[in-house]
């Protein structure tokens, strides 16, 4: 039985298998994507004749269906009282290759002036912006991304390409004052323990602007934009705002340093507080090499965040639907 609990309603995780799809958590976020921006009755799938008949699909099918309707009504409820999936457009990033740039104007998003843009689908209402991050896994990541932009992130330097194809390197003096050098035949122990090593020798300021950023918190969202995290688990579906998560997590832990740690091929990320806690807030791990990229490395970025100030500090999402 479906329920929608009020504004800010207590979750509790369930143990055991995190994901409620059948299907990956690629093709039910997917399949979300086509409910939130057209439905399913105006955007079927290429491949429809899997659908068919298959019941365990069409269960997958009716849940994305309730998560759309869920968007629609916490939008509703918590932000604009006239807001209406009607009246409302909606846009996939994956089709819209330039979300980051001209067509962000075109909607009239605000571009920001850095930032991952992490967002699946946009939804935009009475000249408010709605951006979506979808998880439909309970053990979700919050981004995969490739060597060059991680370390543009993570290590204060930024690389591009000129016409010849030849690297540019420039270090981002704004984010960190010195370079972390950039190897892709090094092996992934090495690029590991070498952003450790980066990050354990800055000092406070630097360690928390690369942490602000790494959350896309580096800078002020518009009054007009909400970042929405929508994650879905075996127990249902949360929404969380992006901004308050962070604000919860100074006005509540109050972080006066961060420190760095290597597990494995996994590097982590602690806050620290006057109070002696140590809170495990972020995950870099190396994943693997793409030859098809120059033997690019890829970083798979997770945060824990919301799931830690929840254990203990009692932070509720902005809304959750019980499936």
């Amino acid at each position: 039985m479906d329920s929608m609990l009020g504004f800010k309603q207590f979750i509790v995780e369930m143990a055991g298998e995190k994901r409620a799809f059948q299907t990956s958590a690629n093709e039910a976020e997917g399949m979300l994507v086509r409910h939130i921006v057209l439905g399913w009755s105006r955007n079927p799938p290429k491949n429809i004749a899997k659908y068919i008949g298959n019941t365990e699909t069409e269960k997958d099918d009716n849940r994305a269906s309730r998560i759309s309707n869920f968007i629609h009504e916490t939008i509703k409820r918590n932000f604009d009282k006239n807001h209406s999936r009607e009246s409302s457009e909606s846009y996939d990033t994956g089709t819209s290759k330039k979300l980051a740039g001209e067509t962000r104007k075109q909607l009239g998003i605000p571009n920001f002036k850095a930032g991952r843009r992490i967002e699946d689908a946009v939804i935009t209402s009475n000249n408010n912006h709605y951006l979506l991050d979808l998880k439909m896994s309970g053990k979700h990541s919050n981004g995969s991304f490739p060597s060059l932009k991680t370390n543009k992130i993570y290590s204060g330097i930024s690389l591009s390409k000129d016409k010849n194809g030849k690297t540019i390197v420039k270090p981002r003096k704004n984010i960190v004052p010195n370079t972390h050098p950039v190897n892709q035949k090094d092996t992934l122990p090495v690029h590991i323990n070498s952003l450790h090593k980066h990050f354990s020798s800055l000092d406070h300021n630097a360690k928390e602007k690369i942490v602000k950023e790494l959350f896309n918190s580096h800078e002020e969202t518009p009054k007009n934009v909400k970042k929405l995290q929508v994650i879905d688990g075996v127990g249902g579906t949360r929404i969380y705002d992006s901004d308050d998560v962070w604000n919860h997590f100074n006005e509540k832990f109050k972080p006066t340093s961060y420190s760095s740690e290597v597990s494995g091929l996994n590097k982590k990320i602690y806050a620290h507080n006057d109070a002696g806690e140590k809170m495990h807030i972020s995950t870099v791990g190396v994943k693997h090499k793409r030859p098809s990229a120059g033997e690019q490395l890829d970083f798979n970025i997770r945060h824990h965040l919301s799931d830690k100030l929840s254990e203990k500090y009692g932070y509720k999402p902005l809304a959750y639907l019980e499936h």
